[in-house]
């Protein structure tokens, strides 16, 4: 419908929201599935209005004019190479999926020792506690790496032979010899 100065449209008014919000926490149910179980609430108001007066800008330029310098430091800065961290939300699920593949083509002796939960198997990356429960598993897994890369190098070893007869093939057609 097309409306007019003299004809408007009904207005409807918007909430503007919800005082309380519901908290919520992880669970494990019976068959050991990840849920979220409802724990409390929190009133939003009354946190917005606790720390109102110290993010007024007077009340931090009062401080520093009073000599409490701090009050310009509320963090203290952090420096991370940011380099290799994900750029997009792609890129970040690309991530645990390569990092769950690694962790599932790995022995099954040694993803027992992580309780078969890929996201163990991460979060003890980097701790003494994953050196050492993978100190057992070291020869076996580079002897298995060894065997992969073996086979990967001769692999490419036969596509290139292929790959040299074709052309050798190729030129002989051209020649106007046939070889075989």
């Amino acid at each position: 419908m097309i409306y007019s100065i003299l004809e408007k449209p009904e207005h409807r008014h918007t909430p503007a929201g919800n005082q309380f919000i519901n908290t919520y926490q992880e669970c494990l149910d019976d068959l050991g599935r990840i849920t979220l179980e409802k724990t409390g609430k929190t009133n939003v108001y009354e946190k917005i209005q606790a720390e109102h007066e110290a993010t007024k800008i007077e009340t931090i330029l009062h401080a520093v004019a009073m000599g409490d310098l701090e009050a310009l430091k509320q963090r203290e800065a952090t420096y991370v190479d940011a380099t290799t961290l994900p750029h997009s939300l792609r890129e970040a699920q690309d991530l645990v999926i390569r990092m769950k593949d690694e962790f599932y083509n790995l022995p099954l002796e040694v993803r027992k020792e992580f309780a078969n939960s890929p996201e163990q198997y991460v979060s003890e990356m980097g701790t003494k506690e994953f050196l050492e429960k993978m100190a057992p598993y070291n020869e076996k897994m580079l002897a298995i790496s060894k065997e992969k890369s073996d086979k990967e190098y001769r692999k490419k070893v036969q596509e290139g032979a292929k790959l040299n007869l074709d052309i050798e093939r190729e030129m002989a057609a051209q020649k106007g010899e046939t070889k075989e």
